[in-house]
């Protein structure tokens, strides 16, 4: 019961957006990228989320401004994200091959938003993330709905660290 009303006591909390220059950026190994939002049509089609392993934190970083928004000099375009984490650009690419292993499963959250995900963490990420979607009010078992996932990701990262007590900064 005390983990239970621990986990609802976190994901009171929200999760820290980091803004990261091209510089910071670039210094990133791209071994540590754990999860990627991937813009699609609608949602999250002016930028991206990721989160960077950081010893035994997790830290998550939004690019926005891709589409509609100004992408100013200083800031990371789409094309230095493909380039900079090429595994996160193929698993996207080959989304949709059942036989596709690559170093990260994608969940496609509708309107070709997409989340790529570690396979390192996979298993254990996708029961909180199943966990979240089975209580949206929509859910419907015989169904999947992408945009559920869309709407879950992040309380499904909230209630992973709390789990394996990881710090998220």
């Amino acid at each position: 019961m005390k983990k239970i009303l621990k986990a609802k006591k976190y994901l009171m909390n929200k999760i820290n957006y980091h803004k990261i220059t091209i510089d910071e950026f670039l210094k990133l190994d791209k071994n540590n990228l754990m999860l990627v939002t991937n813009p699609g049509r609608m949602g999250d089609e002016d930028g991206s989320s990721f989160t960077m392993k950081d010893n035994d934190k997790f830290v998550v970083y939004r690019i926005s401004g891709w589409m509609y928004g100004q992408n100013e000099n200083n800031s990371v375009s789409f094309n230095m994200m493909c380039s900079h984490f090429p595994k996160w650009k193929e698993a996207w690419k080959n989304y949709a091959k059942e036989d596709y292993d690559g170093k990260y499963k994608f969940v496609y959250m509708g309107f070709g938003n997409g989340l790529c995900i570690d396979k390192r963490i996979y298993e254990e990420f996708n029961k909180f993330l199943e966990l979240v979607v089975s209580q949206d009010p929509r859910y419907k078992s015989e169904e999947k709905i992408p945009a559920l996932y869309y709407n879950s990701w992040e309380k499904a990262l909230l209630l992973y660290v709390n789990e394996k007590n990881i710090e998220l900064v």
